[in-house]
């Protein structure tokens, strides 16, 4: 049964690429990165509302001592989805998704001081090799490329670091509520934030057929059915190596892009995107040993489940 735990785990790294491709067909249609992220979260919110509604309303119950931070977290869902479209607005696909990807480091850097996690030697090679892979990929040494790029690098960058918040409070939340709960959550106080962001844009827009399903699209493929997947590759294979199989997305990306987009970019930086993936899966497979070591424990000491 584990090739439909890989098998969906892939489906879920095709369909988060595929935001490369629609949020730049929605941006050359001159939409406001606001307005598109805006309905992108409140139709996922609808969407998954409807669902919980119908499978279980009592996983929308949160506690009055949560509020707080409930909405902190649809805060950083708000700045991650619009960080995310204002890169693509500002520079390539490839290269937003790529810095999105430096979050798994970022991540390692905040449960260090949230989690008080141990920093390993694992963790720290991969830490350098996507630091070093993310100064390839922005071109350092091109001072030129950097300037004209520097909007959407910094977009991109915010994406990542907002990523790897958005992970680490997910992983606190999901210790007290459903999943499914928390990003319901997220998706309504995000879309909140984005209104008030710019209301009258948000209110005076009007999208072409073309726009609206292009949203619709982003909404539905990669933001409930490839998180949708993701989950469910965990009841056939573990966490980690649906992680592991994720980090195909970034090349999944640069694919998508080189077809649909036309879009370029050097050996140096596919190099130091590369060297970003491989950051990852040093972390990954670490988590994949960790994984092991706890199921052969577990048999250890309960020799008649392992028979």
């Amino acid at each position: 049964m584990k090739y439909r735990g890989h098998l969906y785990a892939t489906l879920a790294a095709f369909l988060l690429a595929s935001v490369i491709i629609l949020g730049k067909l929605i941006l050359n249609e001159g939409i406001d990165p606001i307005v598109i992220v805006f309905f992108r979260a409140l139709i996922a919110f609808v969407i998954m509302g409807c669902f919980l509604l119908v499978y279980d309303r009592s996983l929308l119950i949160i506690k009055a001592r949560d509020l707080c931070f409930f909405l902190f977290y649809g805060l950083i869902v708000a700045i991650k989805y619009a960080s995310y479209i204002y890169a693509l607005k500002w520079t390539s696909g490839t290269i937003t998704v790529v810095l999105l990807y430096t979050y798994p480091a970022l991540v390692v850097i905040l449960s260090a001081f949230i989690f008080k996690e141990k920093v390993t030697l694992n963790k720290i090679s991969a830490l350098v090799l996507t630091f070093l892979g993310l100064l390839l990929v922005i071109q350092i040494y091109n001072t030129s490329f950097v300037k004209y790029n520097a909007i959407g690098i910094c977009w991109g960058l915010s994406a990542g670091l907002t990523a790897a918040i958005y992970i680490v409070m997910s992983k606190i939340l999901t210790n007290k509520y459903n999943s499914l709960a928390v990003v319901f959550y997220g998706f309504g106080i995000g879309a909140l934030f984005l209104f008030l962001k710019d209301p009258v844009a948000i209110m005076t827009v009007s999208l072409s057929r073309y726009s609206f399903a292009g949203i619709l699209a982003l909404a539905i493929f990669p933001t409930l059915l490839g998180y949708s997947l993701i989950i469910l590759s965990y009841k056939y294979i573990e966490p980690s190596r649906t992680g592991i199989i994720c980090t195909t997305e970034p090349v999944m990306g640069a694919i998508m892009a080189k077809i649909f987009l036309d879009e370029q970019m050097e050996i140096v930086q596919y190099f130091g995107g590369l060297m970003i993936i491989m950051g990852i899966i040093v972390m990954e497979i670490n988590n994949v040993r960790r994984s092991y070591a706890k199921i052969k424990g577990v048999r250890g000491n309960n020799p008649e489940k392992g028979e």
